[in-house]
């Protein structure tokens, strides 16, 4: 649930009608950082996995844009503890954000992509209104 009161709607009546049919769509989440903590990452990597239907999710792609600190490991450990379907790349540099989404676009295997900042939480059926 959203920070709003529960008298305010999360969807509007006509938009739910959308989500009694199933979508045939799958979904590459990209999500690009620098210099990012590990725990807003892995934050973020959680709320992706556990509000986002199964059917949907092909992968998540995460490049580190050349970060002072490399968090690969950290961050893969906790993926696998979480059954995140996480592709990792890391940049030798720091190319900047478009460049870095740009190469997360170029690796995507899913019929949708979706670009998400490193240090977010989704909603509950955030995705749905995208499709």
């Amino acid at each position: 649930r959203s920070l709003l009161p529960p008298s305010v709607p999360l969807f509007h009546e006509k938009c739910l009608v959308h989500f009694e049919k199933p979508f045939n769509q799958t979904v590459s989440i990209v999500l690009a950082f620098y210099n990012e903590a590990p725990p807003l990452l892995m934050r973020t990597l959680t709320t992706i996995v556990h509000r986002t239907l199964p059917r949907y999710l092909t992968e998540v792609i995460v490049i580190d844009d050349g970060s002072e600190v490399d968090i690969s490991e950290e961050v893969m450990e906790y993926s696998k503890t979480q059954r995140i379907p996480v592709k990792w790349v890391r940049n030798d540099y720091n190319i900047g954000i478009a460049r870095s989404r740009m190469k997360g676009i170029e690796m995507a295997l899913g019929d949708t992509i979706a670009l998400l900042d490193s240090h977010m939480e989704v909603a509950d059926l955030w995705l749905e209104p995208l499709l």
